[in-house]
């Protein structure tokens, strides 16, 4: 509503203009005076009117719920590379919307941009009630930002992006970081890792002897790991040289940071189930449904036409003439 208000804004006034001719035309005496038991309308009034002041902080407003839109709509994806057109004559750019490794980041985006918007919204005309909306926005979301500590999903997620390893926690605030427990766990790992008890096993064990493949991996720097854009791809190349820790990692990247696109799978398989064909069993369904992902995800090349399903749920298949 406030996009389409600031999108209107250039003819507001030439509207408040008509709308009083028409309506004194109508309801207006030649004296000038209103006509018995009619009333002005409220948008016509000059309390209610729009000012300058109110465009600035619906402006505000919008700039800062905007930041949330595009954070929801990239993590609302299905994690799927694709194309998209920066302008006309450029080369397209490859997106991914729904990772993992970007929760981090979206957090601290918002955040940022609630920081800056108490600067903006407090030197607005009357605008200290949103102030303390904005306070009140940046708390809520610290809050939850804090409860991130209690998954180490997204830290790991974080820590095996090469783009970003270990440096996507330099510079973080030293409050958040002392309370990070994967953070702690970077700080003792070295400490304790390789101490065993001579008491509990004469021998070492066999996971004691083999090379630490994190260790190995972290001292493993090439030219392009911080240019990789999807670290999925980079841990699926490397699956011979590091094979638990690149199983571990796509264990990790292919978990969706927001439950949209299964929501939508429901919605989907639901759809499969009409009371015509109401005896199908759940693992037809879910074979079905894994085999038409894979399709458009482009893990294979060639599917049956019937399980090509389109937005009206009617198989995507072409009508032979007779």
């Amino acid at each position: 509503m406030m996009q389409r208000a600031l999108r209107l804004k250039p003819f507001y006034d030439t509207f408040i203009f008509e709308a009083r001719a028409h309506f004194n035309s109508e309801n207006r005496t030649r004296c000038g005076n209103l006509r018995k038991g009619v009333r002005e309308p409220y948008f016509l009034q000059e309390g209610n009117r729009l000012e300058e002041s109110d465009w600035e902080a619906i402006q505000a407003l919008h700039d800062i719920l905007l930041n949330f839109e595009l954070v929801i709509k990239s993590l609302q994806g299905d994690s799927q590379s694709r194309e998209k057109q920066r302008s006309l004559g450029e080369e397209a750019i490859d997106q991914i919307h729904g990772a993992s490794w970007e929760i981090l980041d979206a957090y601290e985006f918002l955040l940022d941009g609630l920081e800056t918007a108490k600067g903006i919204v407090a030197g607005l005309p009357e605008g200290d009630h949103l102030v303390v909306n904005v306070n009140n926005a940046w708390k809520k979301l610290d809050s939850y930002y804090a409860k991130v500590g209690e998954s180490p999903l997204i830290y790991a997620a974080a820590v095996l992006n090469p783009g970003k390893r270990w440096d996507a926690f330099d510079g973080w605030k030293a409050l958040r970081l002392s309370t990070n427990k994967f953070t702690n766990f970077k700080k003792q790992r070295r400490d304790v890792s390789g101490q065993t008890s001579a008491s509990l096993s004469p021998c070492a064990s066999p996971a004691a002897t083999e090379p630490d493949e994190f260790e190995l991996w972290e001292h493993d720097h090439a030219a392009g790991d911080k240019h990789v854009e999807d670290p999925r791809l980079y841990w699926h190349k490397r699956r011979q040289k590091y094979p638990r820790l690149s199983r571990m990692a796509l264990d990790l990247h292919t978990v969706l940071p927001m439950s949209a696109e299964v929501e939508r799978l429901f919605s989907v398989t639901g759809h499969m189930v009409v009371p015509l064909r109401n005896r199908l069993h759940a693992d037809t369904l879910s074979l079905c449904q894994t085999i038409r992902s894979w399709y458009h995800a482009g893990v294979i090349q060639d599917l049956d036409p019937m399980l090509k399903w389109t937005g009206n749920m009617i198989p995507d298949v072409e009508e032979s003439e007779d």
